[in-house]
């Protein structure tokens, strides 16, 4: 049997480090795909400047402090140079996604699409819970794994 990886997207992750509805499902999707953490998580670059941008966000909003933040982001940083695979966006990503928007075959978002391609690209199953994306999965025929919706996108 072939390993493969998983690639969850941001909205995972997010609650993995931000205690809120959906920290329990992302932890057992999490737990289940990397076999207990036998199997390191694929991210990338993008991931990395998202969740970054939806912490600061969460930050700016008043949802969490400054502090908080700020330790989010240092344990987000952490995890990824111990546990995860850390792919950066590939001009392949980029063409990839491009040629996915250009079909309008769905309503993927840039950054969806450069997740997606970067997942597809590097032969991983995308974890989600935006409908969306997983329904862009679906359309381009992407392995992927849709959690159920008590997990919002970002």
């Amino acid at each position: 049997m072939t390993l493969r990886f998983a690639y969850p997207d941001t909205c995972l992750l997010v609650p993995l480090f931000i205690e809120e509805q959906g920290t329990k499902i992302a932890e057992r999707m999490i737990v289940e795909f990397t076999k207990g953490g036998e199997v390191p998580l694929i991210v990338s670059e993008l991931t990395r400047l998202e969740f970054a941008s939806v912490v600061t966000k969460s930050a700016r909003m008043g949802a969490i402090t400054v502090d908080q933040a700020q330790h989010v982001l240092t344990c987000f940083t952490r995890h990824c140079e111990s546990h995860c695979i850390v792919l950066p966006v590939q001009p392949i990503n980029f063409q990839t996604a491009q040629r996915w928007i250009e079909l309008q075959k769905t309503s993927l978002r840039t950054f969806d699409a450069l997740h997606l391609a970067i997942a597809s690209d590097n032969h991983c199953i995308l974890l989600t819970a935006d409908k969306q994306l997983a329904a862009a999965a679906v359309a381009f025929d992407i392995e992927h794994y849709f959690v159920p919706q008590t997990i919002e996108p970002r």
